[in-house]
């Protein structure tokens, strides 16, 4: 069985007070563009969700970097935005999903990232 993180703790990573610096920082991520939009079987309910370049841009300034176990205990909603960037210089790809999670992928690294303030870029309120 896998331990779950308390709500404090986890709250503290999405925070960025616990855990590394996000790619989007110090212009490690860059020339972010949406590409694509859809969902997985089961997200007809989120064929709305979209976000444009400046969106998505907006997400990865605001989300930080999080681990496998984070993302286990976050919503991973079946709605997702695709696009391209660069990682440190290398060519990246990207998925954000509804729920506020994303992987950012490169030739030679695979990030997970979260952003618990990005409500506003979703169509609800912001934090």
């Amino acid at each position: 069985m896998q331990a779950k993180l308390p709500g404090a703790v986890l709250c503290l990573l999405l925070a960025g007070c616990g855990g590394s610096a996000d790619p989007a920082e110090g212009g490690k991520l860059t020339d972010i563009t949406v590409t694509d939009h859809g969902s997985e079987p089961g997200g007809e309910f989120c064929s709305d969700f979209r976000l444009d370049d400046t969106k998505a841009r907006s997400f990865f300034a605001r989300a930080v970097e999080i681990d496998a176990v984070q993302l286990h205990e976050l919503d991973t909603l079946p709605c997702f935005v695709r696009g391209t960037a660069r990682l440190l210089g290398q060519p990246a790809t990207w998925l954000v999903r509804a729920g506020g999670t994303a992987e950012v992928s490169a030739e030679s690294s695979h990030v997970l990232m979260a952003c618990r303030k990005c409500d506003d870029l979703f169509g609800g309120k912001a934090n």
